[in-house]
């Protein structure tokens, strides 16, 4: 939750010490699956998740290191131990411990169930899913290959005469809708060494492919991208991926950032991502048409450069504007590219803002701030001061470098300027925190915004904004706030990732409030958790344990502050 006033303490600050101080007791928490005899659990892996398709692949090379497995493993564990899995894995670890009497294994034991209550600590920072995590990946690979090698056994000689043309890039309309997912996944798979011979086909195979809807069916029409076919059996796959967005963009952005696609395939991937609304994927595709980036071999040319740029500006992204204009400043391109790139802000929706921008950075002026820059680097890097200026000549430089700072779009706002993201309150959010400083100032008097009451006018703005203020469907402030975020913002992933950041501050307090004796407060945040994510399940087990008068594993016998985001509120 927001600051109150710069001398209060950070609970995240607090939080990040204390983990740091737990950093080699989890990697020690290793041995408990041996100390315990455990070796299995579920971790719930789909047997099509794109990241069991780079681990088998390393496994075939038979040189796989130990680094590159970590490297692997680490991203899916983080991605694939989601909050019902992680509650299934504190409930387990509980009951294996609840009789145990070795006091190491009860400490080790401990340690994960207080380290799983912390919901934005990484999984793989725990060395007890270390142990437990890869049998289970190498077991859903072999369960894959049992199922493809049963898929291909099972298949009869009728089925396979409809297939075989197909594989060789021809084969007729009229078979189409007879072929099954596994078929049609050979199918587009081949394309990469055969390409289809008749578009009108190659589109009907699309098509059947997305009446399977799921990662499997993404992950094939994944393949298309890569292989070198008509750009309209590429638009047809794109659209494709489309009509399933959440496995879509997951294959799109694992393709991008997880292997290195040549600069053909990286326009067919950036261009999907672009039809998928992938904000994120904004800064990579300028990057790519600035002829930066990761990959091996980087995309060159005014044509390659344009082919990246139609997709971002024709939807009018507004962060494509101060990206592009921090990616000139760092990395000026080639006078051919550069042509191309002012060409294509010229004919797009964001052409006035581009070009106010770019007057600007050409004068020398900054544009953007970058992430890691505080406000007094950016006051010394572009101020002028010099020993012993007058008070006032301080003062009003200061106060001319403060205003450029406003100006400046920042990257740690969401590549947004200050003034942007006030402007973006819409008028229930504006109405609710007006109200919420009227009441804090009646409730604090005078002292209201000062030192002295900062953790104090902190926790009545987070118990305000998590109470019912009179309203008829009885939802809180923050959750008000949340959906008409949600409907302005018009993103699912940033309104999920919001929500996911509050609820786990709500539990966090809630796991405080509880291991403090306060059980009314903790009722209440875990509550305030579930209204802004319904199907929370640590709240909702929070709450289980609360009513049936049981002790929370973890927590009770010594519990830690959580490492969770803050609620963003007014100071």
């Amino acid at each position: 939750m927001a600051q109150a006033s710069d001398e209060a303490q950070d609970p995240r600050q607090a939080m990040d010490d204390q983990l740091q101080n737990m950093a080699q007791e989890l990697l020690r928490t290793a041995d408990l699956a041996a100390l315990l005899g455990w070796s299995e659990f579920d971790f719930e892996i789909d047997r099509f998740d794109p990241r069991l398709d780079d681990l088998e692949s390393v496994l075939a090379g038979g040189r796989a290191t130990s680094e590159q497995l970590s490297a692997l493993l680490a991203p899916a564990m983080d991605s694939q131990v989601t909050l019902p899995v992680r509650l299934k894995l504190l409930r387990e670890v509980e009951r294996r411990i609840a009789g145990e009497v070795r006091l190491d294994v009860r400490s080790q034991g401990m340690t994960v169930l207080k380290a799983l209550h912390h919901l934005t600590l990484r999984a793989s920072s725990i060395g007890l899913l270390w142990k437990l995590y890869p049998p289970q990946v190498l077991n859903r690979l072999r369960e894959r290959r049992q199922e493809l090698a049963r898929e291909e056994s099972d298949r009869t000689a009728e089925e396979a005469a409809l297939e075989e043309p197909f594989l060789a890039g021809q084969g007729d309309l009229a078979t189409v809708k007879k072929l099954a997912l596994p078929a049609l996944e050979r199918i587009l798979f081949g394309w990469e060494s055969t390409p289809p011979a008749d578009p009108a086909v190659a589109h009907e195979l699309i098509a059947a492919v997305g009446m399977y809807p799921g990662r499997r069916a993404a992950r094939a029409l994944g393949m298309v991208l890569w292989a070198k076919v008509d750009p309209s059996i590429e638009e047809t796959a794109r659209a494709g991926l489309a009509s399933m967005p959440e496995p879509g963009r997951e294959i799109v952005r694992h393709h991008l950032l997880y292997h290195d696609p040549p600069p053909e395939a990286r326009r067919a991937l950036l261009t999907a991502a672009m039809d998928l609304g992938d904000e994120r994927l904004v800064p990579l595709a300028l990057e790519d048409a600035f002829g930066a980036g990761p990959w091996a071999i980087r995309g060159e040319g005014a044509q390659h450069a344009a082919s990246i740029l139609g997709p971002v500006l024709r939807s009018g992204r507004a962060l494509a504007v101060p990206v592009a204009l921090h990616v000139l400043s760092q990395r000026p391109p080639k006078a051919d590219v550069r042509a191309a790139i002012l060409k294509a802000f010229d004919a797009s929706p964001l052409a006035a803002a581009f070009q106010e921008g770019l007057v600007r950075l050409e004068s020398g002026r900054p544009v953007v701030v970058p992430a890691e820059m505080s406000q007094e680097e950016f006051l010394e890097k572009y101020g002028t001061f010099k020993d012993r200026m007058a008070p006032a000549a301080f003062q009003a430089e200061v106060r001319r470098m403060s205003a450029i700072w406003e100006e400046c779009w920042h990257e740690s706002l969401g590549w947004r300027r200050p003034a942007d993201v006030a402007a973006e309150s819409g008028p229930r959010e504006k109405e609710l925190l007006g109200r919420l400083a009227r009441e804090t100032r009646a409730a604090l008097g005078r002292l209201a915004g000062r030192s002295p009451v900062a953790e104090l006018e902190r926790e009545f703005k987070v118990k305000w904004m998590t109470t019912p203020q009179n309203d008829v469907s009885g939802r809180i402030p923050l959750a008000i706030v949340l959906d008409e975020r949600a409907a302005r913002r018009g993103d699912p992933e940033d309104d999920r990732v919001e929500r996911e950041e509050e609820a786990a501050e709500l539990y966090a307090r809630a796991l405080r409030a509880h291991e403090a004796r306060m059980e009314e407060d903790a009722r209440h945040f875990a509550k305030a958790a579930l209204q802004i994510r319904p199907d929370h399940p640590f709240a909702k087990d929070l709450l289980e344990r609360l009513d049936a008068g049981i002790g929370v594993p973890g927590v009770d016998a010594a519990a830690e502050s959580s490492s969770a985001p803050r609620i963003i509120l007014p100071g």
